[in-house]
């Protein structure tokens, strides 16, 4: 469950913006470039999340038929585990992922050595009182809750010091827009008794769709967006013309609200 969840599955969601984060901050002098910091910022936790959020939210709704695709039905309890491992995702929106390459970029190391002790404090007896009594789960709640502390401390160090941010109301939205994905691909799913694969590859169809065109629809996703990132997407060669796909099927939504805004003004 692990290893299909993390370390190959979501992370190629993050890897086009994470490479140039740290680079992207290092650049910046927070003394002279203090807007610019925080615009970078949040532009950063957004175009993460937009990315991050509906992956982990499909991975959650798909969970069933995707184990049971690639393992079969010998792991009975697997699919619950699985959505429940991958919700500490979610907290890209809030900026667990930015924060630290903007501290490294601006070089706050200091900060970072604390947040990792805080962590570690944290989770320790976390895990110590939570494996031994709950087993799996245990496992599962404490990686949901350890880094919490030091992400909610770093976020109000960032925001105390650089006036840096997420853009919460940008986030809702994503979130809002991936749950209405992942709901209306689930409910088919009971619906269909039919091989794993076949309901896996239903899914994704379905997920894909609502969330292509709602995401623009309901203002998750602006035209602006959609050129930034496809101009982050643009090195990486066969994926950067698959992904352009959805982007210019995101754009046209993104004409038909502006359209229908238009005509009620």
């Amino acid at each position: 469950v692990q290893t299909c969840a993390r370390p190959i599955f979501l992370p190629f969601f993050t890897i086009p913006i994470g490479t140039g984060r740290f680079p992207a901050f290092a650049k910046l002098d927070p003394q002279e470039d203090h807007e610019l910091v925080k615009t970078v910022f949040a532009s950063s936790i957004k175009y993460t999340a937009v990315l991050l959020v509906p992956a982990t939210a499909a991975v959650m709704a798909l969970s069933g038929p995707m184990i049971g695709t690639l393992f079969g039905e010998k792991y009975v309890y697997a699919p619950l585990f699985l959505t429940a491992y991958v919700i500490s995702n979610m907290f890209a929106m809030l900026g667990s992922l930015s924060s630290g390459s903007l501290l490294s970029g601006l070089g706050e190391t200091k900060i970072l050595l604390k947040q990792s002790l805080l962590t570690l404090s944290f989770g320790l007896p976390l895990g110590f009182l939570l494996i031994p009594t709950l087993g799996i789960w245990g496992l599962i709640t404490a990686n949901i809750f350890v880094g919490l502390p030091s992400l909610f401390w770093g976020l109000h160090w960032i925001w105390k010091h650089y006036e840096a941010k997420a853009d919460f109301q940008s986030s809702a939205k994503i979130l809002a827009a991936s749950a209405i994905a992942a709901m209306t691909a689930y409910l088919p799913m009971s619906l269909f008794n039919t091989a794993n694969w076949i309901k896996l590859a239903i899914g994704v169809i379905i997920f894909l769709t609502v969330y292509i065109l709602g995401a623009p629809l309901i203002g998750a996703v602006t035209q602006t967006d959609i050129e930034n990132l496809r101009t982050m997407l643009s090195g990486l060669g066969a994926v950067s013309k698959i992904a352009n796909i959805p982007l210019r099927i995101a754009e046209k939504a993104t004409h038909i609200r502006h359209s229908g805004k238009s005509n009620r003004d």
